[in-house]
């Protein structure tokens, strides 16, 4: 009994399967796939998480070929031994989007298991995707199958998770700023014919930082171990950027208007850094993989985003020419305004001040 209410609390605002005696925090999405939150083999994570016991006991007595898609970069909690081997894993960061390249990966391994012919005593297949909490990265990898095996626009996707994992007034499924913007490139690559280069690397020549508030960090990041772990590649400084101030402003496509180029003293950008554009140029421009975050940090709040240059140069579709890689690299940028990044920011819970009004990465990429 306490660990049904416990349960019901812990998963208050997403859906539960509450049929045939079973009360679990799972949600049908579409007759074939599912998505719940972790099936625990913890007796005290028990109390409010899935029992895994309990989550066997529905697979096997559904009357499907069932097949766990297990998304947790900090370790799935069971042994595939608990699943009859039946797990496929594709680990990712909480709250993060993974490097592009997992995605078509999901995709590919749900495709293949739903596309598998109904076992004459298992029945017909459905894929079982679980992350923490059955949210954003179950949300983001089921969206992707969606829109890439099942005709689904991205809005379309989004809404349908969120109408059969949420209740009505929490929210999206999918909410996380980088996690949405990965599955726009989801819909991307799919229109493109499916066609992905991770190899795409580029050069990170600088970063533009408006209204940034005093003692405001700024790193840049990379996903490690195949989306398993983050890395902050570079915080830049005076060490290894030259750092200059203006005023002015940018407009949305990243273009700067109404500049005042006479120097700006330090001292007064930080009194008053409304406008004051702070421009990082690396000493030595980083290279990098397509996939690049960025991380400002202040006090206690703290700010990120994804993106990835391949996409946001539009899907180059020239390969790269070595012979021509003595010319002047063509340039890509990528700007976000403070109100469209993820992680806490300094307002979601408390009223904080704004950390900085936008931000924008240039790099040079392959000609």
């Amino acid at each position: 009994m306490l660990a049904s209410v416990l349960g019901r609390i812990a998963s208050y605002p997403r859906l539960r399967y509450t049929s045939e005696g079973h009360d679990l925090d799972l949600s049908f999405v579409t007759p074939e796939i599912c998505a719940m939150s972790l099936p625990s083999t913890s007796t005290i994570e028990m109390l409010y998480r899935n029992g895994l016991v309990k989550v066997r006991a529905f697979l096997d007595g559904h009357g499907v070929d069932w097949r766990v898609f297990e998304l947790r970069a900090e370790g799935a909690g069971y042994t595939d031994q608990d699943f009859d081997g039946r797990v496929s894993h594709f680990p990712f960061v909480d709250h993060h989007p993974p490097p592009f390249v997992l995605l078509p990966q999901i995709v590919s391994a749900i495709d293949t298991h739903l596309s598998r012919d109904p076992d004459p005593v298992k029945g017909k297949p459905l894929a079982v995707v679980h992350c923490k909490a059955g949210k954003g990265r179950s949300g983001l990898a089921t969206c992707s199958f969606l829109v890439a095996r099942r005709g689904f626009t991205t809005a379309d996707a989004k809404a349908l998770f969120t109408e059969k994992r949420m209740r009505k007034g929490f929210g999206e499924g999918v909410s996380i700023p980088s996690q949405v913007r990965y599955l726009d490139y989801v819909s991307l690559w799919h229109a493109d014919g499916e066609r992905y280069r991770g190899d795409y690397g580029v050069r990170v020549t600088a970063v533009e930082v408006v209204g940034q508030v005093a003692n405001t960090r700024l790193a840049l990041r990379r996903f490690g171990g195949e989306g398993k772990t983050i890395e902050t590649v570079l915080e830049l400084d005076k060490s290894n950027c030259d750092i200059t101030r203006r005023r002015g402003h940018r407009s949305k496509t990243g273009t700067d208007t109404s500049i005042d180029t006479s120097s700006t003293a330090t001292s007064a950008a930080e009194k008053d850094p409304e406008g004051v554009i702070t421009t990082y140029t690396l000493k030595q421009p980083l290279a990098t993989p397509p996939d690049i975050g960025i991380y400002l940090s202040r006090g206690q709040a703290w700010m990120h985003c994804w993106f990835n240059a391949w996409f946001e140069d539009g899907l180059p579709t020239a390969p790269v020419d070595t012979a021509r890689q003595s010319e002047k690299p063509k340039e890509g940028s990528f700007a976000i305004a403070w109100d469209g990044v993820d992680g806490w920011r300094g307002t979601t819970f408390v009223k904080g001040r704004k950390s900085f009004e936008s931000v924008l990465v240039r790099w040079e990429r392959p000609v």
